[in-house]
């Protein structure tokens, strides 16, 4: 994956990868409500655009997180995912309440 800037918009090949880590993960067909980066904490991202602006060399990028609001085919259950893009990996994926509705 090309490295991109903390505050870039998600990427086509952003969006394949988190539906193709919860699809293997999950072992089931899922339909997407959303899907789209989740911006880093003021925290994590600040020391690097200080070096960015200042010219020094840059710190370490914060991770690149990919949030996905989705249901599962096969029970209707709705989930909320969150995936690290630079690892390709799923670091939580939790059912919601029957309650919860996203437009």
């Amino acid at each position: 994956m090309v490295s991109v800037h903390p505050f870039d918009p998600i990427s086509p090949g952003e969006i394949q990868l988190a539906v193709k880590t919860l699809q293997a993960a999950l072992g089931t067909s899922l339909r997407y409500k959303r899907i789209d980066i989740q911006e880093p904490t003021k925290q994590e991202v600040v020391p690097y655009l200080e070096a960015e602006r200042l010219g020094n060399p840059l710190p370490q990028k914060p991770a690149r997180l990919l949030q996905a609001l989705f249901h599962r085919s096969d029970n209707g259950a709705f989930y909320k995912a969150l995936l690290n893009a630079d690892t390709r990996s799923i670091v939580y994926a939790k059912e919601l309440p029957k309650e919860v509705q996203v437009s």
